[in-house]
């Protein structure tokens, strides 16, 4: 009786309350995004249901299309809420990301400075291919700062094959947060072997001289990418200082 009755309590949590939400692009979903595009290089639109019923078309500011899921998460509540089909759209479309998550630092023209928080392979490679296809045929750059000498030393033959997306990977000393240096793991030793696996790469020994290769490129590159999550932001807002964004 008691293991029969512990299931069962399990089983009653497990299933979703009668005034529980779900939302998606299924239609099995209260909350749908339906008829999904890129409207611009990398940004979505979508038309928002609920319970098959049109409300609003969405047209997000961010980049991404994991960005769809954000934006139905926010309207599942707003909906919830009872707030109104255009408020809820009024909100969702003037959300334009948060620090170090696509954080976009200086826009003009043909010319892009991204800076984003991406600092695992895995996540360093989703970055990049979401980059990718804002400018399809444009030189990208990823600049990287790689997060401590463990981390690195644990990943590095994988931090060689992450960046296939780009044109050149720039990089700058390891943050080394609390650690100590590791013999041979150094930013240098990574530039080395990814040249090996035949991308071009470039190693910098400060944020300062990697901040004058970017102006220096500024015509020659469309899109900087500036990756980490140590204290490469430090030169990411100081690129800040060469327009304001359009």
């Amino acid at each position: 009786y008691w293991l029969v009755n512990n299931v069962l309590m399990i089983l009653e949590r497990l299933i979703l309350n009668k005034n529980a939400m779900t939302f998606g692009i299924d239609n099995k979903s209260n909350v749908q995004a339906r008829n999904i595009e890129e409207y611009s290089a990398g940004k979505f639109k979508f038309d928002l249901f609920y319970n098959d019923k049109f409300l609003v078309n969405i047209f997000l500011p961010c980049f991404g299309y994991h960005n769809v899921f954000n934006a139905l998460a926010s309207s599942a509540c707003g909906i919830f809420l009872g707030l109104e089909p255009d408020k809820i759209k009024k909100g969702v479309e003037a959300f334009e990301g948060i620090k170090r998550r696509n954080e976009i630092i200086y826009e003009t023209g043909d010319n892009l400075i991204i800076h984003d928080y991406a600092h695992h392979p895995t996540e360093i490679a989703s970055t990049i291919k979401a980059y990718r296809k804002i400018n399809r045929d444009g030189k990208l750059v990823a600049i990287f700062q790689p997060h401590t000498f463990t981390r690195t030393k644990a990943l590095f033959d994988q931090f060689v094959k992450c960046f296939d997306g780009v044109d050149e990977v720039w990089l700058v000393p390891i943050y080394p947060a609390r650690e100590k240096p590791i013999k041979g793991i150094t930013s240098y030793a990574l530039a080395k072997q990814i040249q090996k696996s035949g991308k071009r790469a470039r190693y910098f020994s400060s944020f300062s001289k990697c901040k004058k290769a970017i102006l220096e490129n500024m015509d020659n590159v469309n899109i900087f990418a500036i990756l980490g999550a140590g204290d490469i932001e430090t030169l990411a807002y100081s690129l800040k200082e060469i327009n304001p964004i359009n």
